[in-house]
């Protein structure tokens, strides 16, 4: 028996192994070992992810903002970092909590 690639052998090994019902159910319910470079690792989004998310966009685009000076957009900056800060210290607090 001449090996062929490695994915045609692993189907192979799969039609020998399972029939069709038994295939089907395996791949829908069964997690990747691998990743690909474009997938990313699951993750819990929490509200303090979609908060920081929120700021972060609000950063963004106080820092594009060319109408304004330079003192308001430190300001709005200094007020945006703390509340990622605040917001950061009452995730850690709730954290430390529950261990």
């Amino acid at each position: 028996m001449r090996l062929g690639s490695t994915e045609q052998n692993l189907g192979d090994f799969k039609q020998s192994v399972l029939d069709e019902n038994d295939l089907v159910n395996f791949e829908e319910n069964s997690t990747p070992l691998f990743r690909t470079a474009n997938e990313q690792a699951p993750r819990a989004t929490t509200p303090v992810d979609k908060r920081m998310k929120l700021l972060r966009k609000q950063r963004d685009r106080i820092e594009i903002d060319d109408s304004l000076s330079f003192v308001e957009r430190e300001e709005r900056l200094q007020r945006i970092e703390d509340k990622m800060k605040s917001a950061v210290a009452t995730f850690n607090e709730k954290w430390y909590e529950t261990e």
